[in-house]
């Protein structure tokens, strides 16, 4: 439940637009509502004694209401209609004159000449009328001055069948219309537009197709914002999960893989955007139909609609049962998903050497058995969904034939009007479609659960390096470095670095040499606060760098990688990329001072070549020259260059290494070589083995001494015989 609370609190800063949809559903619900309600008036009036068969018996009695017989009764009848002599058991008993026939006008009046054919007068006689038809009544008026004359042998007289409609109830009935004004307004429509059945049908349908037209324009409106209320909130749901996943240390990236992380911005947030979705657009206005359906029903019938409330907890144990099968096996597709894309990435990365080893077979298999797994824990929950749809389809027809049995059997009872069926009917039918498309809805909601899990677990998590609360901003560094006892491990209980004591300073050029796993570039990474040292400290200009702001500290520190990382973007914007207002003319600066100008300008678009993804249209050593210009366009008071010329060819090698020793003159610099060669002339040489410094002075004091920095020079320049080198090779151990 605190997901969801959550999920929802992404729209308040957009209340107003969530206003907006609220009230666009309600007018949607109303308006859906309305048009079947209309129903109702309209079929009470339609079968209000509509029928052709409308029949009226007529009886010759006398003073005391006895049949008499021997006087012959003669209408003159209208057109259509028909008069017959005779018995029908199922309306009247005895012999009787029956008028059958289609009414056309609302008040019938047929002439009915009635004769004396006795020998004798016959006093107090009299006909009676009864009309069967609903909603219809019939009445005989005798000739003024025939009451108690009697009628003489062979006398005539003619009286007038007059047959009326006759309301038996209102149309508008219920609580809403006896109240004052409504009730004027109710009698008005039944006298003015119901009375006549074909304005009746042609109001009411203009009235259906008005209604119609508003509610597709209010649900247009609401699906619209509904979708923009859905995107907005989880394009800043996004933005808020890259701002936590960028304040993140290496360390938490060193320990993750990528495919696992990128996989929280796709399927993680694509699944709570479909939750999200589902909130706004029917967990809003589907309720507020089937309480609007259920409303009309009850009015109209309340025990029926009370037994059709019967499906709403058995529709419940349904969503209880398939959603917790649908966050078990969501939550485990989505793991299996980040897998997948895991797999995906690093065949694309390493798509060269993929196709150098002939591993196609291998990175297929691979992604198939992801894919595969993915596909299992999906149909988990395809099977929990799928089997939701027919339950309620089940519960739903059963409910739909014991209304039609029992709303039946009032009709046949004269309990319900037609009208009243049928509305009640319709309402109860529209229940059931807004009920299936919550139950789509809730199984959207579990779905997303499972993402907004993932996706809130890297918002909330706390960065493991973070700034002191009472952290400054370092003033322009001058650039004096000192380690103080440094301890670091990655992992227990292996430490990577032990007890690192040193001091560089202010413009000293200091290279790192050392065998592999020696801790080089962790003590360079130490500088940057890329991690936080265990044990010790480090000092910039006498500051502890754990006291400075992170943004004050690395932004006077310029890193140089081994393998340089450009982006898909053009050559000016990756040098530019850590200075945002830097001018065209301080770029080509850069690139100059990198020895990178030479080959930009005859790129086909200059500075605005792109360089492709990871810089693949560059060659190695153009690339880590742009890498360079990007590091000397900060114009660093330290930098720092890790392994920056290993992977070169001689002539690139050389660029740099030109380069390097222009700009690193009055700057303090670390660099860490494997080759020997470009680090002769620093001024101070490291020499680390197993986390700790074991040896420091030049080039020449570190030869002299005949320690391990002699056995890695001597290792590398075995096969060369330069004089130079030979003359070294001479020097006394």
């Amino acid at each position: 439940m605190k997901l969801y609370r959550r999920m929802l609190t992404y729209l308040w800063p957009y209340k107003w637009r969530v206003l907006q949809v609220l009230v666009l559903s309600v007018l949607t619900a109303t308006l859906s509502i309305g048009s079947l309600g209309a129903m109702k008036p309209l079929f009470d009036t339609l079968f209000a004694g509509e029928d052709a068969d409308l029949k009226v018996g007529l009886h010759v009695l006398d003073a005391e209401g006895h049949r008499l017989e021997g006087l012959r009764v003669r209408p003159r009848m209208p057109e259509g209609w028909r008069s017959k002599l005779g018995r029908d058991w199922r309306l009247f008993e005895d012999d009787t004159l029956v008028l059958e026939g289609f009414r056309k006008e609302a008040v019938i009046t047929i002439p009915v000449t009635l004769k004396n054919r006795l020998n004798e007068p016959v006093s107090g006689v009299r006909l009676d009328a009864d009309a069967v038809g609903k909603g219809w009544k019939a009445r005989v008026v005798m000739p003024e001055g025939s009451e108690g004359v009697p009628l003489l042998p062979q006398q005539e007289i003619t009286a007038q069948l007059v047959i009326t409609p006759e309301r038996g109830h209102h149309l508008f009935t219920g609580g809403f219309w006896k109240k004052p004004g409504r009730r004027e307004i109710a009698d008005w429509l039944e006298d003015h537009v119901f009375a006549n059945k074909f304005k009746a049908l042609f109001v009411i349908s203009a009235l259906i197709l008005i209604t119609t037209l508003a509610k597709s324009l209010c649900f247009y409106s609401k699906s619209f914002w509904s979708n923009w209320l859905s995107k907005k909130s989880m394009t800043d749901l996004r933005q808020q999960l890259f701002n936590s996943l960028i304040s993140q240390s290496v360390n938490y990236f060193d320990r993750r893989k990528s495919g696992f992380i990128i996989s929280k911005f796709t399927n993680s947030l694509n699944q709570m955007q479909k939750g999200m979705t589902a909130i706004l657009s029917e967990i809003v206005t589907e309720p507020l139909m089937v309480v609007g359906a259920l409303t009309l029903a009850f009015s109209i019938n309340f025990r029926l609609a009370l037994i059709g409330m019967l499906i709403f907890p058995l529709n419940l144990l349904v969503i209880l049962v398939t959603g917790k099968l649908i966050r078990r096996s969501q939550s485990r597709s989505l793991r299996e998903r980040a897998n997948m894309v895991q797999m995906l990435q690093r065949s694309i990365d390493g798509i060269r050497v993929v196709k150098a080893f002939v591993m196609e077979d291998r990175a297929i298999e691979g992604f198939a058995e992801a894919n595969d797994q993915a596909f299992r824990y999906d149909m988990r929950g395809a099977k929990a969904k799928s089997m939701l749809q027919p339950v309620v389809e089940i519960f739903s027809a059963g409910f739909v034939i014991v209304f039609l049995l029992l709303g039946g059997v009032s009709v046949l009872r004269g309990e319900m009007s037609p009208g009243d069926f049928i509305t009640f009917y319709a309402g109860m039918v529209a229940c059931y479609s807004p009920i299936k498309k919550i139950n789509n809805a809730v199984t959207e909601i579990q779905e997303s659960v499972s993402g907004a899990a993932d996706v809130f677990a890297e918002i909330d998590r706390v960065p493991e390096l973070q700034e002191a609360p009472d952290a400054v901003p370092l003033a322009p560094l001058s650039g004096h470095l000192e380690f103080r006892n440094v301890s670091f491990h990655y992992e227990k209980p292996a430490p990577v670095l032990r007890d690192v004591s040193v001091d560089v300073k202010k413009g000293e050029f200091v290279a790192l040499v050392g065998p592999s796993g020696a801790g080089k570039s962790t003590l360079m990474n130490l500088i940057p606060r890329f991690y936080d040292v265990l044990e010790g400290g480090i000092e910039i200009d006498g500051v502890d760098i754990r006291r400075a702001t992170l943004d004050s500290l690395r932004r006077q520190i310029g890193f140089v990688t081994q393998e340089p990382i450009l982006f898909h973007d053009t050559v000016a914007n990756n040098i530019a990329f850590g200075e945002k207002e830097a001018t065209p003319e301080q770029i080509e600066i850069a690139a100059r001072t990198a020895h990178a100008h030479e080959f930009i300008k005859d790129l086909p678009n200059g500075y605005d070549t792109v360089v492709g993804d990871r810089g693949v249209m560059m060659s190695g050593g153009q690339r880590q020259r742009i890498a360079l210009a990007r590091a000397i366009i900060r114009n660093p008071a330290i930098l720092l260059l890790d392994e920056a010329t290993s992977s070169l060819d001689t002539e690139s090698e050389r660029l740099i290494q030109d380069a390097m020793d222009k700009f690193v003159k009055g700057r303090t610099t670390l660099v860490i070589a494997h080759r020997l060669s470009t680090i002769l002339h620093a001024d101070r040489i490291l020499v680390m083995e197993a986390g700790r410094v074991v040896e420091s002075g030049s080039h020449q004091e570190l030869l002299a001494r005949g320690g391990l920095y002699r056995r890695l020079y001597e290792m590398q320049f075995r096969d060369e015989e330069s004089p130079g080198v030979a003359a070294d090779r001479r020097q006394p151990a």
